[in-house]
């Protein structure tokens, strides 16, 4: 590697990780519901319990590889909401650093500088760090492939862990594998295929896919998405849905307002695009397709999940390191990526109170220790109860009010311990007349050994176990 090269590659890194570790310093930032969901599976694992190597509550979404990340990190620092940001930081980074090597070396610095461009966009900067089911290591399984395809020399060996990693691709989150096959055809394409690659890739395949067998299924399937298939198909929301979801502000089914940065990055998604079409080649035919393949999908389902626009986004960073770019002056970049680093530090990423209604790290802590003593706890919020059981470090089980659960063990043992008269606690906004609450954190009426009585005037649904 040249020494050019290696200045490329550090500018690559430090302009992928300081708006990163901006955005973790910040107090504000919570893992989601899922996030702390796998972070709750990983550290039953650790404890001994036989787990699937899926996403809890699932048959799909492969977590194995965030799994043995997560696993030595969580026994360092057990109930650490930054170690859930770090793992998946850590796969975007190594995906990154893969796909900056796959790149040919006369084309690096425009590549380095689209990357950048796509790098700093909200979404991007939030669901590098989202440790959701499998998004960040398909990509890292992805740039692997092409990493393998475009720099390493021809052999068997080599062919055998193209075919590995494009089953772990698949198995991590088939949607994003479905994006990801238009720049991995499209590097074999540009790139002689041998027909030797076959047969080890296909045992590398295989190999790869045995793992959707092995370990243990989820006892209990989590309720399917609330996403249903559209009535008719209709592009009307799309423009609205692009900026809330360029804008990053949104969890789940909670939009936040979109700010006025939305128009400055909807014009740089816009140049990054331009840039990919502004070289004639048979990229376009591939960007072309997988484009209106995502507008087929997006009129399929109303509402539409904003996440099913991020296998769309990371194939994007894929092709800028792939395909032909336009030549840049130097002017041009410093000057693009300097407004681009302006327009950062002037983006609120305080996007948590969508969902978890203003909760931070400090009222999650406190509500823990207000919660002491208690067998179970039953909690009005369903993300504030997985949040609280992760960080509990599993010595309480938090249930929350939905009847089903990612672990049905746990919300089994909520019942028990009100069947057996243990110390159960309550979390919620009602003020319950009769009772005095142990504390009042925010918006939060902390309540001790309750009755099941209060728990079903709070709304909580309560079976009898066997």
């Amino acid at each position: 590697m040249h020494f050019s090269d290696r200045r490329l590659l550090l500018v690559l890194i430090l302009g992928l990780l300081i708006p990163r570790i901006f955005v973790l310093l910040d107090p504000q930032i919570l893992p989601d519901l899922d996030e702390a969901a796998l972070g709750i599976h990983v550290q039953k694992w650790i404890q001994g319990t036989h787990v699937s190597f899926f996403f809890p509550g699932q048959t799909h979404s492969f977590v194995f590889p965030e799994m043995l990340l997560l696993a030595p990190l969580l026994a360092i620092f057990p109930g650490s909401f930054v170690v859930l940001k770090i793992v998946p930081l850590l796969f975007f980074l190594g995906a990154m650093v893969l796909l900056f090597f796959a790149i040919p070396e006369h084309q690096r610095k425009q590549s380095v500088f689209l990357l950048l461009l796509v790098s700093l966009l909200p979404t991007s900067i939030i669901w590098s760090m989202k440790l959701r089911g499998g998004y960040v290591p398909a990509l890292f399984f992805c740039c692997l492939i092409l990493w393998i395809r475009n720099r390493s020399r021809p052999s068997a060996l080599n062919d055998f862990f193209v075919g590995w990693a494009m089953a772990w691709m698949f198995m991590s989150h088939t949607l994003m594998a479905v994006f990801f096959v238009f720049p991995i055809a499209y590097s074999y394409v540009v790139k002689e295929f041998r027909r030797t690659e076959i047969f080890p890739g296909m045992i590398g395949l295989v190999v790869g896919f045995v793992f959707q067998f092995v370990g243990k299924k989820p006892e209990n399937l989590f309720p399917p998405d609330t996403a249903r298939l559209a009535e008719g198909f209709s592009l009307f929301r799309l423009p609205s849905d692009l900026a809330t979801f360029i804008d990053g502000k949104w969890i789940f089914w909670s939009y936040g307002e979109v700010g006025w940065q939305t128009i400055c990055y909807g014009i740089l998604a816009l140049f990054v695009i331009w840039s990919l079409f502004r070289r004639e080649g048979i990229h376009r035919l591939f960007i072309s397709t997988m484009g209106f393949a995502m507008l087929s999908f997006y009129g399929m389902f109303q509402p539409f999940p904003l996440r099913y626009f991020v296998p769309f986004l990371f194939a994007l960073f894929i092709f800028t390191a792939t395909v032909p770019l336009p030549a840049f002056s130097l002017r041009w970049i410093l000057s693009i990526l300097g407004l681009n680093f302006i327009l950062f530090f002037l983006t609120p990423f305080h996007h948590t109170h969508l969902e978890f209604s203003g909760n931070s790290k400090a009222a999650i802590d406190a509500i823990l220790i207000e919660n002491k003593g208690m067998t179970s706890v039953f909690v009005e919020d369903e993300s504030l109860a997985y949040l609280l059981h992760f960080r509990a470090r599993e010595q309480q089980h938090f249930r929350a009010k939905p009847a089903y659960h990612r672990f049905q063990r746990d919300w089994y043992d909520g019942e028990l311990a009100l069947q057996q008269n243990l110390p159960v606690g309550l979390v919620t906004q009602e003020k319950h007349s009769g009772l005095n609450p142990s504390a009042i954190i925010d918006q939060w009426y902390i309540y001790n050994f309750v009755s099941r009585d209060v728990l079903l005037q709070s709304g909580f649904e309560l079976k009898e176990v066997q």
